[in-house]
């Protein structure tokens, strides 16, 4: 993650967008601006590929390593992002082989975790909850658990992941969920990459929507239930 410029893949994959904003978003409950963040986890966010390549090199492999990358056919951002990182990657010996595989295999690579070394995926940062539980083992979301619950930092993870969830107090619980989301990023389990900018266009004529995107998990079924359609104004532009 050291050697990952996340700042040019923002600019180059997304044309923009928020590059520090994971596990948790901006507004959300917990969350920590980027310059407030812990050394080590600061560290995750700063970019040295001289320091991430010596730190490979530390761990046993003084000429790199190779690695594959599964990516979904039909997301053409993901390949984009994918490319961006073959030649970053390289500069700290890390050699990588992009699979592009039809949306189906993908969907069973993420599901049923048979995927060789990585994979790309989007995820909410709506609801920190469901952020929280994509690295808990045996999640439905399981391709990108962090540990399968038995070692002892998994183990850490997972009582706090218990704790955190099943406390009522708000102020209590972002308190926790912070604390939460710092040892999920010190784990490192996964890169967080852009939260993009989006554009919501809607018709005048749809009341009582505010410009939400999704409620939880990508649900936009809580605001459709609860839109409604103005007909006088829907026909004064003629539609």
């Amino acid at each position: 993650m050291i050697g990952t410029d996340e700042q040019t893949i923002a600019t180059l994959v997304y044309g923009g967008g928020l590059w520090y904003s994971w596990p948790l978003a901006p507004g959300v409950a917990g969350y920590v601006p980027q310059d407030q963040l812990p050394a080590a986890q600061k560290a995750l966010w700063t970019y040295d590929a001289a320091k991430a390549k010596q730190m490979i090199i530390d761990a046993g492999y003084p000429n790199g390593f190779k690695m594959e990358i599964m990516v979904s056919s039909a997301n053409a951002t993901q390949v984009q992002l994918a490319n961006a990182l073959v030649p970053m990657w390289a500069k700290i010996g890390v050699t990588v082989t992009i699979n592009i595989v039809d949306p189906a295999a993908a969907a069973v690579a993420f599901d049923q975790v048979t995927y060789k070394d990585g994979l790309l995926q989007n995820f909410t940062v709506v609801n920190p909850v469901t952020t929280m539980n994509i690295a808990r083992a045996g999640n439905t979301a399981g391709s990108i658990y962090h540990s399968d619950g038995t070692d002892s930092e998994g183990a850490l993870q997972e009582n706090m992941y218990l704790d955190m969830s099943t406390t009522t107090d708000p102020i209590q619980r972002a308190a926790k969920l912070q604390k939460l989301s710092l040892a999920f990023m010190d784990d490192c389990g996964t890169i967080g990459f852009t939260n993009p900018y989006v554009l919501n266009c809607y018709w005048p004529w749809f009341k009582n929507y505010y410009g939400e995107l999704d409620a939880s998990y990508y649900n936009a079924m809580p605001m459709i239930m609860r839109g409604w359609i103005d007909p006088a104004v829907k026909k004064s532009l003629g539609k």
